[in-house]
């Protein structure tokens, strides 16, 4: 039988397992049954999709002005694994007894999931948490998010949230770095933003669609050992039964592409993402007056073929990197996490930790 506290940090972010231990614990002891019940509605804001989460019996204590954005990853709409990655990082965050937390979370569109995972419950997917007209979907086809992320920043000013801070991991960070860019002109103050594996820092040259999804594809074998690294049996229950359904999904993908149920924003997303836009995205949030206190912590894997090294490297000659050279530290930190690729964000525990080091503008330390 594990230990409670038997999820995988990597030695550079060992020193957050106090803060998850007890949230972790908390979470593995619950069935999936229940998870897949506690999970929030969906909820609209004229077409564009989005969900609240919050701590249990502490939705009235939160501050509703403020709240933690997070885009999800390419696919993926309301279902118990979204629920497992915001419980725990809601949990794990100090202080959460005494001032909750609420997060505000952004589907994105995709290929048709799994019917039953297993037999029950149904694994919700949204095909079209937003909807985009030719022009909007020819502007993201270019790598411009803003089409979508003018979508979000609307939900959160019908909802009356005016503080964020900004988490992404995979497609989610490059339209993080999207939806902070334009939040000085919406008027959305923004505090800290974590970066995890944007796909779209290439440097080198342009990366056509299909490579990225080669890249991606490759990444499968790092998913599923992060994945069982969360060491929590019901988050794993359900990636497996989507693993088990690989056959399904490529029919389902085959037919949205070439059949009648065609996800028009899902394959603009597909094209934009495979464009270099998140150095200019993440400059022109640092440059904004509005954004002087502000912090942007980006990571990528040691491994990872989907957010480059090039790219990443080539993030150093941003002016707004180097500001920091004068003594001072930068206020755009860059990480890479030792011994693992592009599926890190599927270690709970370790989304957890990179979280809580953006939230606390924390720096990592090098790989050993």
């Amino acid at each position: 039988m594990s230990r409670p506290d038997s999820f995988t940090l990597p030695p550079q972010l060992e020193h957050y397992r106090g803060d998850i231990t007890a949230a972790h614990a908390q979470l593995r002891a619950q069935s999936l049954d229940s998870i897949c019940k506690a999970v929030p509605p969906t909820q609209w804001v004229d077409k564009t999709a989005y969900i609240r989460y919050t701590p249990e019996n502490s939705a009235d204590k939160v501050d509703p002005e403020h709240a933690i954005v997070v885009p999800f990853t390419f696919g993926n709409g309301n279902g118990a694994n979204q629920l497992y990655r915001m419980h725990l990082l809601l949990n794990s965050i100090p202080g959460a007894d005494k001032s909750p937390q609420q997060i505000i979370g952004f589907p994105m569109p995709g290929s048709r999931a799994p019917k039953q995972i297993p037999k029950k419950p149904r694994f919700p997917h949204i095909e079209r948490p937003f909807q985009l007209n030719g022009d909007e979907r020819e502007v993201v086809r270019s790598g411009d998010f803003t089409p979508i992320t003018d979508q979000q920043r609307l939900v959160l000013w019908e909802l009356g949230i005016s503080n964020v801070e900004v988490i992404g991991y995979s497609c989610g960070a490059a339209i993080a770095a999207s939806l902070v860019a334009g939040a000085a002109e919406a008027g959305l103050n923004v505090g800290k933003v974590g970066l995890f594996e944007p796909p779209n820092m290439r440097a080198d040259k342009m990366r056509t669609p299909l490579k990225l999804k080669v890249a991606h594809a490759l990444a499968g074998l790092d998913f599923i050992r992060c994945v069982k690294e969360s060491d929590l049996p019901g988050f794993t229950r359900l990636q497996q039964a989507r693993w088990r359904d690989i056959p399904g999904q490529v029919r389902d993908s085959i037919a949205s592409r070439f059949g009648d149920r065609r996800i028009p924003e899902q394959k603009a997303l597909e094209v934009g993402l495979a464009k270099q836009r998140f150095q200019q995205d993440v400059q022109a949030f640092m440059e904004a007056k509005a954004n002087a206190e502000a912090a942007v912590l980006v990571v990528r894997g040691q491994y990872s073929d989907v957010a480059s090294r090039t790219g990443f490297h080539a993030l150093k000659q941003m002016p707004c990197y180097k500001t920091g050279e004068n003594g001072q530290p930068s206020r755009v930190r860059l990480a890479e996490i030792a011994g693992y690729g592009h599926g890190m964000g599927n270690n709970l525990p370790l989304f957890t930790a990179l979280t809580l080091a953006a939230l606390r503008a924390e720096p990592i330390p090098p790989a050993a």
